[in-house]
């Protein structure tokens, strides 16, 4: 990997540790659902 690579990595949020590439990071949680409030008008389905 050069640095036109990492580059491109890290724009999309690559995790690295030592050195080394993470591909799935444990530590990493999953965005949480909005709740009743923070609801954006428009985004429901019917």
């Amino acid at each position: 990997v050069n640095a036109p690579h990492l580059v491109a990595l890290v724009r999309a949020g690559a995790v690295f540790h030592k050195g080394k590439l993470l591909e799935r990071p444990a530590d990493i949680t999953p965005p949480q659902p909005p709740s009743d409030g923070d609801q954006q008008a428009g985004t429901e389905v019917a």
